[in-house]
């Protein structure tokens, strides 16, 4: 998980571990989990995970006929029977699905 350490606006760094955040800050690692989980700042930092969102990002399938949205690469990899990282090589690709015709993207709204 990246983890994003910054003041007001400016980011200060990026690292990527809770342990890494403890070192940088001078902070006991439970105080980094506990302004990870609540998002509130302490001494004016914030820490933020950054990166790896479980969520992940709407994704389109297309067909010749129809398009699909999902609200997460997770959703629409459970609905065409695929891995994530299978749909992640399908999307950078262009790459179609097993049925040959399905393709996918990522919106851009």
């Amino acid at each position: 998980m990246r983890i994003r350490i910054s003041r007001g606006d400016a980011v200060m760094a990026e690292v990527n571990s809770q342990a890494a955040v403890a070192s940088y800050l001078g902070w006991s690692k439970k105080r980094v989990a506990k302004c990870l989980k609540t998002g509130d700042p302490y001494d004016g930092v914030t820490v933020e995970a950054v990166g790896n969102d479980r969520r992940g990002y709407a994704v389109v399938a297309y067909t010749p006929t129809s398009s699909e949205r999902y609200n997460s690469k997770s959703e629409c990899a459970r609905v065409y029977g695929i891995s994530r990282s299978k749909l992640e090589h399908l999307i950078s690709t262009g790459g179609t699905a097993e049925d040959g015709v399905t393709t996918f993207d990522e919106p851009i709204y």
